[in-house]
């Protein structure tokens, strides 16, 4: 009785006679239709390229940039993450504050801060930068009267006495002015306190001293008045 002959099925092919069973392409490859005679009508499923890993010659695996789940199927790497090799079941996040352009990334270097943010010290996350502070993943301005010259702080620091900033977002104590003219700054402290020739009545304020009056030392709540019978050339 003569044998009847089967086409291979898909994914399958034989390239020699009469033969009780088809060749499988391989992991990861198929072919277009049944009936295939030889190794070379095998190809990569969609979505697949050829390993270039040693110990799996001639199969074909989801390629950098997207996952597997061991079910066969290649899903490419979802936004804010990355897959450098093939045959990766698990893509790998970009970090903290990172974010891509895209889905299917291949490289961490594609890996970007997000607005407003820039590369931690050990660049593995992304911050808040100088002359801001965060709240929990939000990075704001420190206000006028603040500073922050550190990357990554929760809170700015506030400016040294009787001085103040001009502008939001200040990135170091140099920007932090004394708030009036009739004030000078400690090159030591940074601080900021009246001029000799100044009152302070409430400790704040300093106003200069009148007609007929000085201070020559620290100064204090009132002036000193000038010696009898002499005057000041000027306020």
């Amino acid at each position: 009785r003569q044998a009847r002959c089967t086409p291979c099925a898909v994914g399958d092919y034989q390239d020699a006679l009469n033969e009780g069973a088809c060749k499988t392409c391989g992991l990861g490859r198929t072919t277009n239709s049944s009936g295939q005679s030889n190794e070379s009508q095998c190809q990569c499923e969609p979505g697949k390229e050829p390993s270039t890993h040693p110990d799996k010659a001639g199969t074909c695996v989801c390629p950098a940039g997207s996952s597997h789940s061991g079910t066969g199927s290649c899903t490419p790497c979802i936004s804010n993450s990355y897959s450098e090799e093939q045959d990766t079941q698990i893509c790998t996040s970009c970090g903290l504050g990172r974010i891509t352009a895209d889905v299917g990334t291949r490289e961490e270097a594609q890996c970007e801060c997000e607005e407003g943010k820039v590369p931690s010290s050990s660049n593995t996350s992304c911050v808040c930068p100088v002359g801001r502070f965060k709240n929990g993943l939000v990075c704001f301005n420190c206000i006028e009267g603040q500073y922050q010259d550190l990357k990554d702080q929760a809170a700015c620091k506030p400016c040294p006495r009787g001085s103040k900033s001009k502008a939001p977002g200040a990135v170091s104590r140099a920007q932090c002015e004394c708030t009036t003219m009739e004030m000078e700054r400690n090159a030591t402290t940074a601080t900021c306190s009246c001029k000799r020739g100044t009152k302070t009545p409430d400790g704040q304020v300093c106003i200069l001293c009148g007609k007929d009056s000085y201070q020559d030392g620290e100064p204090e709540r009132t002036c000193k008045n000038c010696p009898s019978l002499t005057e000041t050339v000027s306020e």
